[in-house]
């Protein structure tokens, strides 16, 4: 068993600290925390990244696919039209 930093994730996986945040929030990404900080065991992660991979080449049949993420629902919540006013 390793154990990675969000650091060290990030560079394993060639990917942004961002990206593992929301993955890990999202509950993509298995992740244990000890205190504030974020901790992934490199097995779980590789497993979790070849299930993604092969979930991904398979057609989606959901009818959720077409719906927006909820980051894409949060961008549209907070987008105002030019005349609006500042709160």
């Amino acid at each position: 068993m390793t154990w990675l930093t969000l650091g060290e994730l990030a560079v394993y996986l060639k990917t942004s600290k961002t990206t593992l945040r929301r993955l890990s929030h999202q509950g993509i990404l298995p992740t244990h925390r000890l205190g504030r900080r974020l901790l992934f065991d490199q097995d779980e992660v590789d497993s979790a990244v070849k299930q993604g991979a092969s979930a991904s080449a398979a057609p989606s049949a959901s009818p959720d696919a077409a719906s927006p993420s909820p980051t894409t629902r949060l961008a549209v919540i907070h987008r105002h039209s030019p005349d609006s006013q500042p709160f």
